[in-house]
């Protein structure tokens, strides 16, 4: 063979060796630019099943800070009849010699049973006879007609109430004054009726 069929033949290999060069080179660049979309885009859903996760954890939490708050509202509002029946048998001053120990017995657990309201956040509603009425915390059971005065006021309480923070764990429920009808509103109610107003 000639020297100038081998130096074609040395070009042309040459020429192809840097062209298979070339197409290995592209095809690592295609692969290397997939594989970056790739980690991109996992990349991306991480980030988002992450932020899904610390999102679920926040709910979590909140729904377990609603949820015991449920419980202490139910368990407290269980205990009250109890906390009532206490301090019924407490406030009897006429208790025979042979009892009176028991009774410092009843005033302990007594006592306990408000350290756990108030450990928990349950405040007695105070009210007192003459206090204005207020839907919001009191139960009017009764109503005591008065001539003359204030009227939609207390005249007694009957049983005690209680909240657990901002909510009515139970309402007072109470006694109300209300004026009395006089005889003159009454025959004009009677007189609207029989005339159809």
């Amino acid at each position: 063979m000639s020297d100038e069929t081998l130096q074609e033949e040395l070009e042309e290999a040459t020429s192809e060796e840097v062209k298979d060069k070339k197409k290995k080179k592209e095809k690592k660049k295609d692969i290397v630019s997939e594989l970056e979309d790739k980690c991109a885009e996992l990349n991306e859903k991480y980030l988002y099943a992450l932020a899904q996760m610390r999102d679920l954890h926040k709910t979590y939490e909140k729904e377990n800070a609603i949820a015991v708050k449920y419980v202490t509202y139910d368990l407290m509002e269980e205990l009250l009849p109890i906390v009532d029946i206490f301090g019924m048998v407490l406030e009897n001053t006429n208790v025979p010699d042979e009892v009176k120990a028991y009774f410092k017995g009843f005033e302990l657990v007594f006592n306990q049973f408000k350290q756990v309201m108030d450990n928990h956040g349950v405040v007695e509603i105070v009210t007192n006879k003459g206090d204005k009425f207020d839907h919001n915390v009191h139960n009017g059971v009764e109503k005591v007609e008065i001539e003359e005065g204030e009227h939609d006021t207390i005249a007694e309480v009957l049983q005690k109430g209680y909240r657990i923070g901002d909510k009515i764990l139970r309402p007072v429920s109470v006694k109300v004054y209300s004026l009395k009808e006089t005889n003159v509103e009454q025959e004009t109610a009677e007189v609207s009726e029989d005339k159809g107003e």
